[in-house]
Order: structure tokens, then C-alpha cells, then sequence
């Protein structure tokens, strides 16, 4: 299933807004999210993908070894 997480950007319309709290969400294969949203700042949004275009850019994803350590910044030292 499709999901927009807290963290992740919304861009449409020429703009780009980060997601800060989630109000409400839904995902149609055919048509695409319906997300209302709050910004860092407060600001409210309605995205309506169908209607406004646009699209999701994920939060940076991070990565962890066994023990739980953030081992990202060795992935991008060595081009993973």
C-alpha cells in the first residue's frame, strides 16, 4: 500500500511543502493520493494528486545495522 509518512515532501504546482502532521490520507491506483496536511509551519494543505498533479518525494531513507547504528553516511561514502 501507498502511504505519505511525516517527513516526506509533497511537490505540485511549483511548490514543494513538507509534511508535518498528517490530517487525512487516501491512495487509488487509478487517481492517486488525496492527502490533507500540515506543514512545519502550520500551513494547511489539500493535495488532490488527480487534480493538482504532482508528487511524492520520500524522506531521506536511512539505514541501520544489527546493532541499531545509523550506518547511512557509509553507504553514500561508498556509492550504495
Amino acid at each position: 500500500m501507498k502511504e505519505i509518512k511525516v517527513g516526506d515532501r509533497i511537490s505540485a504546482l511549483g511548490h514543494t511543502y513538507e509534511v508535518a502532521k498528517i490530517l487525512y490520507q487516501e491512495y487509488w491506483d487509478r487517481d492517486g493520493f488525496d492527502c490533507e496536511f500540515l506543514d512545519p509551519h502550520g500551513g494547511y494543505h489539500h493535495w488532490k494528486q488527480w487534480d493538482d498533479g504532482g508528487h511524492v518525494i520520500p524522506k531521506e531513507k536511512r539505514y541501520k545495522d544489527c546493532y541499531g547504528n545509523d550506518v547511512t553516511d557509509l553507504f553514500k561514502k561508498y556509492g550504495y
